[in-house]
């Protein structure tokens, strides 16, 4: 019997032997060999071109066994089917199976995909930081990035990463509708990367892949595919021994350059934006997320953000992305039917010279064709926060992984190793239920007077507060990008005022000394962090991530009354 001639044979005495119809039976095209399908759930597969009543079969197995998992459905007038198969045992994890579409009668498989695998599945989604490469994030490293091709081979040969993108930025491929698509569009894989390091010479120059169906991880793809999704992967695999038997697949679907009402749903967009004509809104939703709906995720990781930047608008700014980013998530949990877990990257340390527009500037020219500070970047960090208002969303700092002059501009900071170590911690949260995990820094709890020169801040830090009361901006960094504050208080007059120190009052909280100009006033809010490129003075103590960035009220004293006790 051939290599899967038991497996085929159990299909067809299970579908009997009747007249077979004209129409052919297939998967859709989100079904492909090498794929990861998430553990745990029931598994929905459907597809199309079958003719109407005609009963199919799917089943999922080793090759030369009985198969672990098999169901029928019956195709609509229509010719589209689906089939639901129950969650796979755990004896399924990791293994290499077929899934086989079998149409009731015919004498073999109407469509065979090899090489399908359980595991762990995530999506990586937004736009050019999530496009960038794995090989990005090596350019100052060659040596680094020959191990990471050697880890990548060995992954893959075992068949414990796998990764896939969903097609954009490639000739032919240009996402004009808005209707939901029912398939993804078909793109021939990306040629694949040369070494980024030339041989003769260390000349460095990366390539970056814009379509590739599901594959095994090796040596060669792995410099094109996503470099936030890439070291994500390898911070989980190599940080919990418990997970290395299960194989964690890797979808990017993203676009560089892309506005977040582009990626929501029209229901999302006609939530936040009142303009009657949005010109291609929803369109990467409709192409690049909707036809996933009906397969299952671990996790969606969300980067996104630099080309909503700018002052306030209908269809940009912090106002609207307030808005917008938890409506998308609301929007996408219903298209993929999950309370899934959102990790939120917040917009990382660059020098936003040109809001939206910003692309090439670097962080250590001498010049900028910014007069003074606009402070449009941090308050784009805070709306990234309204997304927890919904449950299961996790905002991860990358304020601090700023780069001065990566190859692409510093609005694409190489620091993506470094992040996928951190988001991996938001997932041992978010996904495995790990209670111990810190993926935060401190997070503001309140503010309140002490006196008429002393704010008393207070954090929920898990295991206390690191001070550096020495943090400083790099030297490079212009001040309209970096301003040197770490806290600054605001008195009556709206005016902001850098404090004149900081020190450490409890384990949790912090006493800020107003400056002399403000001695006396009333204060009325607080702030940290706000800048391009914020000085992170306060961490956590257990985890080291900086305290989350802030704009509060503070809590009135009585200005009276604390002169007379300082007087005392």
């Amino acid at each position: 019997m051939g290599q899967s001639g038991l497996f085929f044979t159990v299909l067809l005495l299970a579908a009997g032997l009747c007249q077979r119809g004209l129409a052919k039976p297939r998967f859709s095209n989100v079904f492909q060999s090498s794929m990861v399908l998430q553990r745990g759930q029931s598994i929905k597969v459907w597809g199309f071109d079958a003719a109407a009543g005609t009963d199919v079969i799917v089943a999922l197995g080793p090759p030369e066994t009985v198969p672990l998992l098999h169901g029928r459905g019956t195709s609509r007038p229509n010719g589209t089917w689906e089939v639901v198969l129950p969650p796979a045992p755990p004896a399924a994890i990791g293994l290499s199976m077929y899934l086989i579409l079998v149409e009731q009668g015919s004498p073999e498989p109407a469509q065979t995909l090899e090489d399908v695998t359980v595991g762990d599945v995530y999506l990586f989604a937004g736009q050019s930081n999530v496009d960038l490469p794995e090989a990005y994030a090596h350019q100052f490293d060659a040596a680094a990035q020959e191990q990471e091709e050697r880890f990548a081979a060995n992954m893959g040969h075992a068949g414990l990463l796998r990764i896939m993108i969903v097609p954009n930025q490639v000739p032919g491929v240009d996402y004009k509708t808005v209707t939901p698509a029912a398939e993804l569009t078909d793109a021939a894989d990306c040629q694949l990367c040369a070494p980024p390091f030339r041989q003769e010479d260390g000349h460095y120059q990366y390539c970056q892949c814009n379509a590739l169906n599901w594959a095994r991880a090796n040596a060669t793809n792995v410099r094109g595919f996503s470099a936030l999704g890439w070291f994500t992967a390898s911070a989980i695999w190599h940080s919990r021994p418990n997970l290395r038997g299960v194989p964690l697949g890797l979808i990017r679907s993203s676009k560089g350059g892309t506005k977040i009402m582009k990626w929501s749903p029209q229901s999302a967009v006609a939530t936040c934006s009142r303009r009657r004509r949005r010109y291609l809104a929803s369109s990467l939703y409709a192409n690049m997320i909707h036809p996933f709906a009906g397969l299952h995720f671990s996790a969606v990781i969300w980067m996104h953000g630099a080309s909503d930047t700018g002052t306030n608008a209908d269809d940009r700014g912090p106002q609207y992305y307030a808005c917008a980013l938890p409506a998308l998530i609301r929007s996408w949990r219903d298209t993929l039917g999950q309370q899934l877990p959102f990790i939120v990257v917040e917009l990382p340390a660059y020098c936003n010279e040109l809001d939206w527009r910003t692309f090439r500037t670097w962080c250590d020219q001498n010049s900028s064709r910014l007069q003074s500070v606009d402070y449009h970047l941090p308050r784009m960090r805070l709306s990234q926060h309204a997304a927890e208002e919904l449950s299961s969303v996790y905002i991860v700092t990358a304020m601090d992984f700023g780069s001065l002059h990566p190859f692409k501009g510093s609005i694409h900071s190489d620091k993506k190793k470094e992040l996928g170590k951190r988001l991996s911690i938001a997932i041992f949260s978010a996904v495995y239920n790990d209670s111990r995990a810190l993926w935060q820094g401190p997070r503001v709890v309140s503010a309140q007077q002490l006196s008429p020169d002393h704010v008393h801040v207070q954090f929920d830090a898990a295991d206390g507060l690191v001070l550096d009361a020495a943090a400083k901006c790099p030297p490079a960094v212009l001040p309209v990008y970096c301003t040197g504050a770490g806290f600054e208080l605001q008195g009556q007059t709206g005016l902001w005022t850098s404090v004149a120190t900081v020190a450490l009052a409890t384990q949790n909280s912090v006493v800020l000394k107003a400056a002399t100009n403000m001695s006396g006033e009333q204060v009325q809010r607080v702030r940290y962090a706000f800048a391009d490129w914020p000085v992170c003075s306060l961490r956590g103590r257990a985890d080291g991530i900086p305290a989350r960035i802030f704009d509060i009220d503070v809590k009135p004293g009585d200005i009276s009354s604390l002169r007379k006790s300082d007087k005392k």
